[in-house]
Order: C-alpha cells, then structure tokens, then sequence
C-alpha cells in the first residue's frame, strides 16, 4: 500500500444482512470517508457470540495490510457502562466494544485507548447502535488522517477473552473446541505445532468418538469423521461431506482430547 492509499476498513459484525444494520455503517463510513475501501470480513457472527468474533478477529488480521482498520462489533452490552475501544497494534488499528472481542489484537506493545472524544460521534447517539453512532464514525475519521491520540485516553485494564492453552495429561494433551464454522468444522485450538513428525496421532471427544488425523478432507470416505490442520491454521475436526458439530453434538468449549497412537 502506498503512502497515500488509504488504508481499508474492515467490518466484523454479528449483525447479518436481513436488516440493514451493515448497510447504514457503510453509509456512516462513506460520509465521512469517501474513497476509503471497505472491506466485510464476516456479518454472520452468532448473536452476541464474543468468543467467536474474537478468534476469527485474532486469526484474520494478519491477512491484511499494515494501516488496516478493523471494526468489530458483537456488542451485547450497547448502551452500557462497557467502554468503547480503540487498539493500535501491529502496525494496524482496531475499533470496538470493551468486551473482550479485540483481545486477539492486544500484545504488550497496544497502545489501548478509551474512546471518549464524543466530537468524532454522530451528533445524535441511540442506545443501543453504537456501531452506526460511535465506532463507525471514529474508523471513519482514524481512515482519513485523525490522529489515534484524539479518540481519547490511554487506559491499560481492557477485558480479554482469551481460551486457555491445551495442557498436558498423562492421557495426552487437553485442548477445546473455540470455534465452529459454517460447514460444522469444530476448530480446536491445537497449533499444528503439536504434530511431531514420526508419530501417528488421533482425536478423542467427550462422546467417545476417535478423529484420525489426515492431510485434508478427501483423504477420507465421504461421511467419515477425520482431524486436519485447518485454514485457521488450528486443527480441526472434520466430516467430509457433512457437518461434524451437527452430528456429534460437540461445540465451542467440548473438551478434545489429543494423543499420539504409534510412533
């Protein structure tokens, strides 16, 4: 990106495209920032899902181009004392609810500020769309040249929500299952790092299921229950051809259990 393109907003809501929710932020955003390409990174969040928007959150922001501004929006607690957030981090900007949807974008170097600068508002403010009244214009205004500094103060206590890491057993390593996307893949939070070459290795589940690792989808019969390393670069629990959240009834926070079976 050049010294004078303008960095790309990028939306990441829980508010779907029935109502047109999304639609008047793109319209709140081209008012006061014509030209600034916006970019829709998913609107189909479970409602009030935090967990789910902040791994996808943590998991796609570094596909994007240094100056990038992220919005994301899953906000149950509108209209609340819960503080609005802005986060520069990684050479990128992110804009939010104070509820732990940012947290994959903090490290000890964010420079975290309560937004509270109400001139970079819209000049009426309902309770319960801030993301048309507060976050959408503050993007809006960082896209087009507004210094961080003037959203408002430094703080340093932000909500994070973050999945503990898998653990060690006796039985083998302990992780969960912190997202499920819309093909039903259960995606746990196991690096593929975990993987040591040389050794064969198998997921076990709470409903007594055992998930053979393969290199993708294919490498198994159609309907038949398979562990691969994933586009979000975790591994996953898979059915090819079919919904494995549907047909094991497992979800976000199921225990997985992973285990070297031979070497």
């Amino acid at each position: 990106m050049s010294d004078t393109a303008h960095p790309p907003i990028v939306l990441l809501t829980d508010f779907g495209l029935q109502d047109g929710y999304v639609g008047v932020m793109k319209g709140v955003i081209a008012g006061i920032a014509p030209g600034v390409p916006v970019i829709d990174l998913s609107h189909e969040i479970p409602a009030q899902d935090i967990p789910s928007a902040a791994f996808l959150l943590e998991t796609s922001w570094s596909y994007f181009p240094e100056r990038s501004l992220f919005l994301a929006v899953v906000d149950p607690g509108v209209g609340s004392s819960r503080r609005g957030l802005g986060v520069r981090s990684h050479a990128r900007f992110f804009i939010g609810p104070d509820n732990g949807i940012l947290s994959g974008a903090l490290d000890v170097d964010s420079e975290i500020r309560s937004i509270e600068n109400a001139k970079l508002w819209l000049a009426e403010v309902s309770k319960t769309f801030h993301g048309r009244d507060i976050f959408a214009p503050v993007a809006a205004a960082l896209a087009t040249g507004t210094p961080f500094e003037q959203i408002g103060p430094l703080i340093s206590d932000p909500i994070r929500r973050e999945a503990p890491p898998p653990t060690h057993t006796s039985a083998g390593l302990v992780g969960q299952i912190v997202y499920v996307d819309r093909f039903g893949n259960l995606v746990t939070n196991f690096p593929p790092e975990l993987l040591r070459d040389g050794e064969t290795w198998a997921a076990l589940t709470p409903d007594g299921a055992e998930w053979p690792f393969r290199g993708t989808y294919a490498d198994t019969a159609p309907g038949e229950r398979c562990a691969v390393v994933g586009g979000f670069r975790r591994i996953e629990l898979s059915i090819n051809r079919g919904s494995a959240a549907q047909v094991s009834g497992l979800g976000i926070g199921s225990a997985v259990l992973l285990r070297a079976t031979s070497q």
